[in-house]
């Protein structure tokens, strides 16, 4: 299997095997399009002319050009499946290409349409889903149907093995920065196509770029297995967490979306809570997480059974920062994560409706002691890939059995996707007739996935989405979860604040 970058008959095209973490995703999305992922945002233009259909499709012809995972294609010729990517050799080639994976809507009502999109974009219905033996991406723009009304909504959707949610914010960065100057979109797409290098369009799959633990000594296999269940101890079965109630039949998915956002004054409470007890945000909604899910199904025999009980969350780690830099493509819209366990122990009393907000810290910190020894240990690799297989179930919850939702964090996305984009932050001369001011008021992740925890600040506000598969657990159960997870937050980042106000009071 050929794993780097080849041309093809063509010197503009080249192609590549998936990797094998590549394929496990494909193998897992099947043909309803499942591990899917999608961005929308909202926009407004308080100055400069309106957005015109002609530079929506300018600009993501660009893009593809920049990055070429965006146009490529799945190819099946070979024994493994292929990225195949032919680079246009027109300008009107370029557009015509862009143009065939771009949607275009109006709308009378923005929050109406975006709920449209995300429900369309979760739908299972073979006419709505990603064709990537077509293009691994798509477009869906919209404008005010008023047009002295310059709202815009803006979706990207991508196949998981080609970007993930923090990538394809990189994406619509460059989407809205190339909006605000438009002026030079079609001298930049002549430059693009002039200076393509067809050997480095495509970057390598992740397996390139990390150690080969499987070829490892038979006595480093056995060191690095150790080091990993001495990391997973006490390692049980988990007792706590939400019992799906539905059917396994991926025919009948059905996607759902909760989305609960906090105020900028409880983010920043909040924020300043944790960093009082030594925790992250991410870490302290872990234990919010998992306190919530003691009290999802109180007569399930294994919560009333146990002394203390315990949640394993899967959680998706960027390998980025552990990777070479060197080895690093300058285009990284490929998969760098890997999955990995995070165990916690429960008090078994304790109570989520109104819990004692020490112990919620006690589960934070050690979700931080957990995460720190895998980081750091020496066996990391080892840690690495063990962890992976082990959570290779995370998307299929057994029906009647506990389980806590996957957890994806994002941290601040203000630092990967600014609110305000104009002319003069982009460095464009003022003599460019097409440059314009826009703000992002809004931006939301989702994508098709059984169950899954999504965390993330944006313009100050923390927000915490569910997004579900109502088929396989009902409404009945995930939405009093979510409150309860919520309420969790809410009362221990206050609770203590207010008694560190008190302690610094009687000082």
């Amino acid at each position: 299997m050929q794993n780097t970058a080849h041309l093809a008959d063509s010197s503009l095209s080249c192609s590549r095997a998936l990797g094998a973490t590549e394929r496990s995703w494909l193998a897992e999305r099947g043909v309803h399009g499942y591990t899917d992922f999608f961005t929308i945002i909202q926009l407004v233009c308080p100055s400069g002319p309106p957005i015109d259909d002609s530079e929506i499709i300018h600009a993501y012809a660009l893009l593809r050009l920049r990055h070429p995972p965006l146009a490529s294609r799945l190819s099946h010729s070979g024994s493994v499946p292929e990225f195949e990517y032919k680079s246009p050799q027109t300008e009107a080639r370029a557009l015509q290409e862009a143009a065939a994976h771009v949607e275009f809507g109006t709308f009378e009502d923005r929050d109406a349409a975006v709920v449209a999109l995300r429900t369309r974009w979760l739908s299972i219905d073979r006419h709505h889903v990603l064709d990537v033996r077509a293009s691994m991406s798509s477009i869906f723009w919209m404008r005010s149907a008023r047009a002295s009304v310059r709202q815009y909504v803006l979706g990207l959707r991508t196949a998981h093995f080609v970007a993930d949610i923090r990538r394809q914010l990189g994406i619509m960065r460059e989407f809205v920065e190339l909006l605000s100057s438009s002026g030079q979109l079609k001298a930049e797409i002549r430059v693009h196509l002039k200076t393509s290098r067809p050997g480095s369009m495509l970057p390598p799959p992740l397996e390139t770029r990390i150690p080969d633990i499987a070829s490892s000594s038979v006595e480093e296999l056995k060191k690095g297995e150790d080091a990993f269940l001495k990391w997973m101890e006490p390692m049980p079965v988990p007792t706590c967490g939400l019992v799906p109630d539905g059917t396994a039949d991926e025919n009948k998915y059905d996607g759902r979306v909760l989305r609960h956002i906090l105020s900028r004054q409880d983010t920043a409470r909040i924020a300043r809570a944790c960093r009082a007890n030594g925790t992250s945000i991410t870490q302290m909604v872990l234990a919010a997480i998992a306190i919530a899910g003691v009290s999802a199904d109180p007569s399930h025999p294994s919560v009333t059974a146990k002394d203390a009980l315990f949640s394993n969350i899967t959680l998706p780690m960027d390998l980025s920062p552990h990777i070479r830099s060197s080895s690093v493509n300058r285009d990284n819209l490929v998969i760098l994560t890997r999955m990995y366990p995070m165990l916690m122990r429960v008090p078994r009393f304790i109570d989520s409706s109104a819990p004692d907000y020490r112990a919620v810290w006690r589960v934070a910190q050690e979700c931080k002691q957990r995460y720190e020894a895998f980081v750091r240990s020496p066996y990391f690799w080892h840690l690495s890939w063990h962890g992976d297989r082990y959570t290779s179930a995370w998307n299929t919850p057994t029906v009647g059995e506990p389980f806590l939702p996957m957890l994806s964090s994002l941290g601040d996305c203000s630092k990967l996707l600014p609110l305000s984009y104009s002319r003069a932050a982009n460095g464009c001369e003022a003599a460019d007739p097409r440059s314009r001011e826009l703000s992002i008021r809004d931006m939301e992740t989702g994508g098709k996935i059984n169950t899954i925890f999504g965390l993330w600040t944006f313009d100050g506000r923390l927000n915490m989405q569910l997004t579900y598969n109502g088929a396989r657990i009902s409404s009945g159960i995930v939405e009093p979860y979510l409150r309860r997870v919520v309420d969790v937050v809410m009362r221990v980042g206050l609770t203590s604040l207010r008694e560190e106000n008190l302690s610094a009071a009687r000082l």
